[in-house]
Protein backbone atom coordinates (compact mmCIF):
# COMPACT_ATOMS: atom_id res chain seq x y z
CA UNK A 1 0.00 0.00 0.00
CA UNK A 2 1.25 3.67 -0.96
CA UNK A 3 0.91 6.31 1.73
CA UNK A 4 0.73 9.96 1.32
CA UNK A 5 1.18 12.40 4.38
CA UNK A 6 1.08 16.04 3.05
CA UNK A 7 0.20 19.32 4.29
CA UNK A 8 -3.27 20.66 4.11
CA UNK A 9 -2.36 23.41 1.40
CA UNK A 10 -5.17 24.55 -1.03
CA UNK A 11 -3.41 22.19 -4.04
CA UNK A 12 -3.47 19.46 -1.98
CA UNK A 13 -7.46 19.48 -1.89
CA UNK A 14 -7.70 20.01 -5.76
CA UNK A 15 -10.29 17.68 -7.16
CA UNK A 16 -7.78 16.42 -10.42
CA UNK A 17 -4.93 16.10 -7.85
CA UNK A 18 -7.34 13.63 -6.10
CA UNK A 19 -8.88 11.85 -8.78
CA UNK A 20 -5.05 11.16 -10.01
CA UNK A 21 -3.90 9.57 -6.44
CA UNK A 22 -7.28 7.79 -6.77
CA UNK A 23 -6.20 6.19 -9.42
CA UNK A 24 -2.91 5.42 -8.64
CA UNK A 25 -3.64 3.64 -5.95
CA UNK A 26 -2.11 6.40 -3.08
CA UNK A 27 -4.07 6.78 0.28
CA UNK A 28 -3.84 9.90 1.35
CA UNK A 29 -4.40 11.85 4.79
CA UNK A 30 -3.81 15.11 5.65
CA UNK A 31 -2.22 16.97 8.52
CA UNK A 32 -3.42 19.55 10.53
CA UNK A 33 -2.92 23.17 9.28
CA UNK A 34 0.01 23.42 11.22
CA UNK A 35 1.03 21.48 14.06
CA UNK A 36 5.24 20.46 13.85
CA UNK A 37 4.63 17.43 16.49
CA UNK A 38 2.65 15.69 14.10
CA UNK A 39 4.92 16.39 11.09
CA UNK A 40 7.93 13.98 10.59
CA UNK A 41 9.79 16.40 8.24
CA UNK A 42 10.33 19.02 11.39
CA UNK A 43 12.05 16.03 12.67
CA UNK A 44 14.14 15.43 9.56
CA UNK A 45 14.37 19.56 9.03
CA UNK A 46 15.87 19.50 12.80
CA UNK A 47 18.45 17.08 12.23
CA UNK A 48 19.85 18.17 9.06
CA UNK A 49 20.09 21.98 10.69
CA UNK A 50 21.76 20.52 13.43
CA UNK A 51 24.77 18.72 11.02
CA UNK A 52 24.80 21.87 9.14
CA UNK A 53 25.36 23.57 12.22
CA UNK A 54 28.26 21.31 13.47
CA UNK A 55 29.89 21.59 9.29
CA UNK A 56 30.01 24.91 9.98
CA UNK A 57 30.47 25.72 6.49
CA UNK A 58 31.64 29.36 5.72
CA UNK A 59 32.02 29.59 2.09
CA UNK A 60 29.07 29.15 -0.53
CA UNK A 61 30.83 26.78 -3.16
CA UNK A 62 31.02 23.91 0.11
CA UNK A 63 27.35 24.47 1.13
CA UNK A 64 25.75 21.43 -1.82
CA UNK A 65 28.14 19.96 -0.45
CA UNK A 66 27.45 19.47 3.06
CA UNK A 67 23.88 19.77 2.40
CA UNK A 68 23.95 16.19 0.63
CA UNK A 69 26.37 15.26 3.00
CA UNK A 70 23.73 15.84 5.82
CA UNK A 71 21.25 14.51 3.72
CA UNK A 72 22.97 10.87 3.09
CA UNK A 73 23.11 10.42 7.07
CA UNK A 74 19.71 10.16 6.96
CA UNK A 75 18.09 6.23 7.48
CA UNK A 76 14.86 4.58 6.50
CA UNK A 77 15.07 3.75 10.58
CA UNK A 78 15.59 7.71 11.01
CA UNK A 79 12.57 7.91 8.99
CA UNK A 80 10.65 5.38 10.96
CA UNK A 81 11.55 6.64 14.02
CA UNK A 82 9.87 10.14 13.30
CA UNK A 83 7.21 8.75 12.07
CA UNK A 84 6.24 6.68 14.87
CA UNK A 85 7.67 9.76 16.92
CA UNK A 86 4.68 11.89 15.44
CA UNK A 87 1.98 9.51 16.50
CA UNK A 88 1.61 7.22 13.11
CA UNK A 89 1.40 3.61 13.12
CA UNK A 90 3.27 1.87 11.31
Amino acid sequence: MNLLFWSCIISHHAKAVRELLDKAGIRYLYLPPYDPDLNPIEKLWSKVKALLRRFKVRTINKLPIAICSAFNTVSASDCLHWFKSCGYLL
